[in-house]
């Protein structure tokens, strides 16, 4: 095919209509690319996509870690102390206030242990007794140390 003259003036609109839409087509390009580097300078794309693919890899390893650490917490959660039960009262009925206390600190399956304050005028004892499944493991419990366990089990109450 002989490329004449006479078809010239048809041509012109088609390579300018091709040109246009080249000169969109590039337009929207760079308006992408810009949107992923408008904190950067306008520098090597290859580069910049380079770090995201090395962040994203770090991150997938923090996600793993983060993984693993849950679930080892997982784990060790029925075993933490997850119930409080107090009772104030008092053992010397003729002297001092409620100012003695039981206290149950339990976990998940009722097992931890029950510490015991007995306030009098000169003196204060302490004792402390594991608990096994709500149940004393080897030292009998008082009326007040059954009653903290019990309330271990209810939402806190205030006396």
């Amino acid at each position: 095919m002989n490329f004449n003259l006479v078809n010239a003036p048809y041509l012109a609109p088609l390579v300018f209509i091709w040109l246009f839409g080249l000169s969109f087509f590039i337009w929207r390009t760079l308006k992408r690319v810009s949107y992923f580097t408008k904190d950067e300078k306008m520098g090597d794309l290859g580069k910049l996509l380079e770090e995201y693919v090395r962040d994203l890899k770090l991150t997938g390893k923090e996600v793993e870690k983060l993984k693993e650490r849950l679930e080892d917490l997982e784990e060790k959660v029925p075993s933490l102390i997850s119930k409080v039960g107090l009772v104030r009262f008092n053992p010397y009925k003729e002297v001092g206030g409620n100012i003695s206390f039981s206290v149950a600190f339990l976990d998940k399956s009722d097992s931890g242990l029950v510490i015991s304050a007995l306030h009098s005028r000169d003196q204060t004892r302490v004792y402390a007794k594991p608990v096994l499944n709500g149940k004393e493991a080897k030292y009998p419990l008082s009326t007040e140390e059954t009653e903290a366990i019990k309330k271990a089990d209810k939402p806190a109450e205030i006396n």
